[in-house]
């Protein structure tokens, strides 16, 4: 009797199912299906719907055919999979995480938005390509039990870190002769770099921006490692900090500078006591500077001119592109209010 009640009140066991076995490391769900499919997601970069206008002619062509299909591809597959999934078990399938909600509904109003977009077959790529990455996403981190979701989750960190450092790596090899030059205040800057350095194998490069955000990765999660590594483990993820943070305070990227040292600032918050600390009193400093353009010493004046990539008789800003961008979005905003 007493097995008996101990038995019907055990929880009942989760069999995983295929393509869902737990990984204890984050390599082995780099290569799963769902990894691959990431994968494929940012094998994608640099390319558009353009690409699909015209039939490809050489090998070349043929590849970045496939890659710009990709994401397309990848959307696909995950759906496959997920009915898959649920097909098999229904409690093999959660729910949309609620997280995902407001993602995927943009998503949903982009495809409808086709519907009235005077080039409606680039708007439907670039809607489904918006789709396929929250889609991945979702297959990527299903797993059985919560404690599995979470180690998915961190495995999708891990992996994304990887690829994005990989890039990285990549970008700065390929323009490691004319990334930096000098700008107008004598010193080194990296903005521009899309205009001095040429297409490689039919891959246009990218932006400063892009570099940025690129090298904010590996700043972010060095920096991490740099305050609770010791010795020369500590030494070296602060070597790896440094590096990458001056890279993205080179290519002048005001969102990505300024997306860098929040997010620095609010790790600090977590890593300790003491760091918290000084995570709060960076984020109000940053907060303050940005509110009131204040200039403390005429080193920082320096810097926000440097970040600002303003010229010494002009006004500085922070946000006169996003505020240009902006003003014309209104104006498209005003012809189709419904979308």
């Amino acid at each position: 009797m007493v097995t008996a009640v101990q038995t019907a009140r055990r929880k009942p066991q989760v069999v995983a199912l295929p393509g869902q076995r737990r990984s204890k490391h984050w390599l082995s769900s780099a290569l799963s299906l769902s990894g691959l499919l990431w994968l494929g997601l940012w094998f994608g970069i640099n390319t558009g719907p353009w690409v699909l206008e015209r039939l490809p002619r050489s090998l070349l062509d043929e590849i970045h055919y496939g890659r710009t299909l990709l994401p397309l591809i990848g959307l696909g597959i995950a759906l496959l999979a997920l009915l898959g999934r649920a097909t098999m078990s229904p409690r093999g399938v959660r729910h949309v995480p609620h997280v995902l909600w407001p993602w995927m509904g943009y998503g949903l109003i982009a495809l409808l938005a086709c519907s009235t977009s005077p080039r409606p077959g680039h708007a439907l790529y670039w809607g489904l390509s918006y789709l396929a990455a929250f889609v991945v996403l979702w297959l990527f981190v299903q797993a059985p039990t919560s404690r599995e979701r979470l180690d998915r989750c961190r495995h999708l960190n891990y992996t994304t870190w990887a690829i994005a450092l990989v890039l990285l790596a990549a970008l700065l090899y390929i323009t490691r002769e004319s990334l930096f030059v000098e700008d107008y205040g004598g010193g080194l800057s990296g903005y521009g770099v899309v205009n001095r350095v040429g297409p490689t194998a039919g891959v246009g490069m990218v932006r400063a921006s892009g570099f940025a955000r690129f090298a904010a990765i590996p700043a972010i999660f060095a920096f991490v490692l740099a305050w609770r590594g010791q010795g020369l483990s500590r030494l070296l993820w602060g070597t790896v900090a440094v590096s990458a943070m001056a890279v993205v305070y080179l290519m002048q990227s005001r969102g990505a500078i300024l997306g860098l040292v929040a997010a620095l600032a609010f790790a600090m918050l977590f890593i300790g006591r003491r760091t918290r600390v000084v995570g709060v009193l960076a984020l109000l400093y940053v907060a303050f500077a940005l509110v009131t353009d204040a200039q403390f010493t005429t080193q920082s004046e320096q810097v926000m001119r440097h970040v600002s990539r303003q010229r010494h008789w002009q006004e500085y800003s922070l946000t006169s592109g996003r505020t240009r961008d902006w003003e014309v979005a209104f104006e498209r905003i005003a012809d189709s209010p419904l979308w």
